[in-house]
């Protein structure tokens, strides 16, 4: 798969630098020739597969060397990604939120979105969002809705200002028109409890 990735111009970076840093690791480690074949084997055998084994070491380098979230989030270039929530990038990096999320002593389910927002803003990641339930694939519209639920909670904690959450955006544009529905409902649905 890593001769694959460097064949593929979006992935070619990642591929070899992954490359090199394994290569390091093996020997930093005192590994030889038949412990990694034994490795891709046991990979082989587990059907976890090469992408699962790079995502976990990728992961484990970033924590070992401190890496922030919104670090990881420029290095893998992800405010460039054109369809951010289909990008494997964007699954290594929010996988890595969690972990460094779920690591603290008060977790915070709503991390993903504090760092979504940053490079994005509110609305523009709502209008991503929005675009993306749109999408034929069933998983990225599933994985959109589970961020937007999380982004609707986070914008009824942290914006006190309802009436102008609710008039943001261009009214005449199709998708600022679904946001506002959308969180207009959540709004009324979490008052009347």
């Amino acid at each position: 798969m890593l001769i694959a990735a460097k064949k593929d111009s979006s992935t070619t970076y990642i591929a070899e630098r992954l490359e090199d840093v394994h290569l390091q690791y093996f020997q930093e480690n005192g590994k030889t020739t038949e412990d990694v074949h034994k490795f891709f084997d046991w990979t082989r055998k587990s059907g976890r597969g090469w992408q699962y084994y790079k995502q976990r070491s990728q992961e484990e380098i970033w924590r070992s060397q401190q890496m922030i979230a919104d670090g990881v989030f420029n290095l893998l270039k992800l405010k460039e990604e054109r369809n951010l929530l289909v990008s494997p990038a964007f699954s290594t990096w929010s996988s890595y939120v969690t972990k460094l999320n779920n690591s603290k002593e008060e977790p915070n389910d709503l991390a993903i979105i504090v760092y979504l927002e940053r490079p994005f803003g509110g609305f523009g990641l709502a209008r991503m969002l929005d675009r993306s339930q749109q999408s034929p694939n069933r998983q990225v519209q599933e994985d959109a809705e589970k961020l937007q639920t999380l982004q609707l909670k986070h914008w009824m904690n942290h914006h006190s200002d309802t009436i102008r959450m609710l008039n943001y955006g261009n009214m005449l544009d199709e998708t600022d028109t679904r946001i506002s529905i959308v969180y207009k409902k959540n709004f009324q649905a979490k008052n009347k409890k």
